[in-house]
């Protein structure tokens, strides 16, 4: 006989635990959407980190990972989840700064959450500035083979050709060349 306890790890999360079936010896295989569901809930509503998660539900974060490289929409919803998670620390790191009664233990929680944060988030909460690299209009780098030439072997025809087309691009671009010029 299964009692209400087994199913359910506290009295605190009674409501939200319903869906959490007795823990069968051996860890399930193939995608569970009832547990898939309550650990996105988890995070999403409550900002429990997945680890935490699946604590809750005795589930080895192992398998959750397989279940996030096998199914695409459950992985979708998890990057959300964990995006939600660290909302729900900048929430946290607010509130810890509008009252602060130990500068030095608030300063560590308040490090830990900007960590936690930065690394689900990275796009919103991260430090670190990024950069990208565009062609025009914002399509790919457009790259060019270029073959060169060592000046040397040229004729003396070519190197007044080559010396007016860098003049003409150096005036183009509003440098004074006039000590170059000839």
């Amino acid at each position: 006989m299964t009692r209400k306890k087994d199913l359910i790890p506290s009295e605190k999360y009674a409501d939200s635990l319903a869906i959490v079936r007795a823990a069968k010896i051996g860890r399930p295989t193939t995608f569970n959407q009832e547990i898939a569901d309550f650990i996105i809930y988890q995070m999403t509503e409550n900002g429990v980190d997945l680890a935490n998660a699946c604590k809750k539900c005795k589930m080895p974060k192992s398998t959750i990972y397989t279940w996030a490289a096998t199914n695409p929409d459950f992985s979708a919803a998890l990057d959300e989840a964990r995006q939600a998670v660290a909302d729900h620390c900048a929430h946290m790191i607010i509130e810890l700064g509008n009252s602060v009664e130990d500068p030095m233990k608030d300063r560590i929680r308040l490090d830990s959450l900007k960590w936690i944060a930065s690394r689900y988030h990275p796009k919103a909460y991260s430090e670190k500035g990024s950069m990208a690299l565009t062609g025009a209009n914002g399509g790919p780098v457009q790259l060019q083979a270029v073959q060169s030439v060592p000046v040397e072997n040229l004729s003396e025809q070519d190197r007044e050709a080559f010396k007016r087309a860098l003049l003409a691009a150096s005036k183009a671009a509003g440098e004074d060349v006039s000590e170059y010029e000839d």
